[in-house]
């Protein structure tokens, strides 16, 4: 068995292990995984299953939602899943994060060891109609759990989608952070 994964449409592009996704149905089908942060040591964690106080699992992409949903009633329902390097891990919801967004790593296809994946920083989702790059706060007509990534969100015109991840990057690169405000002011 493997972690999660989502699949959606778009390219990658990426500096110093992080990177930007271009959202765009018109390019190839690419995974992304969503981990979980370890309360103990901050550790990432890729689950696969959740067994609840009934037995029941879910070991679909609906276990982030039943996590945000109800992980705070029942700190003793059981995630197993993996470690950032491939190997097994489980965890009871109570050693987990259960606020924070999803750190996001990309991978072009589902066979990827998890280790090689390319941590998104940046969403960037290109629009033909789109006028101007837009920041994009709400991002709720997005699938979950792609939705509560952590990451920035971005929308910009597709002729201009490339140059825009790439500027994300250099800015990003420059101020060696994530700021909500990398990029802003380009076209």
């Amino acid at each position: 068995m493997t972690a999660l994964a989502q699949s959606t449409q778009g390219e990658f592009y990426s500096s110093d292990e992080r990177g930007v996704l271009v959202v765009d149905q018109t390019r190839a089908q690419v995974c992304l995984r969503y981990a979980l942060i370890e309360l103990s040591g901050g550790g990432l964690f890729f689950p696969e299953l959740l067994l609840d106080d009934w037995g029941h699992e879910i070991s679909t992409l609906e276990l982030y939602r039943w996590i945000r949903d109800n992980g705070s009633l029942f700190p003793r329902a059981e995630v197993f899943g993996y470690d950032h390097e491939g190997n097994d891990r489980q965890y009871f919801l109570r050693e987990l994060d259960l606020l924070s967004r999803y750190p996001c790593y990309g991978y072009s296809n589902f066979d990827e060891p998890l280790r090689e994946g390319l941590e998104v920083t940046f969403f960037v989702i290109a629009v033909d109609e789109a006028i101007q790059v837009q920041r994009i706060p709400d991002t709720g007509d997005i699938t979950w759990p792609m939705s509560n990534a952590a990451v920035s969100w971005w929308q910009v015109n597709s002729k201009n989608s490339v140059a825009f991840a790439k500027s994300l990057l250099s800015v990003s690169n420059k101020n060696d952070n994530h700021s909500d405000n990398a990029g802003e002011g380009t076209d």
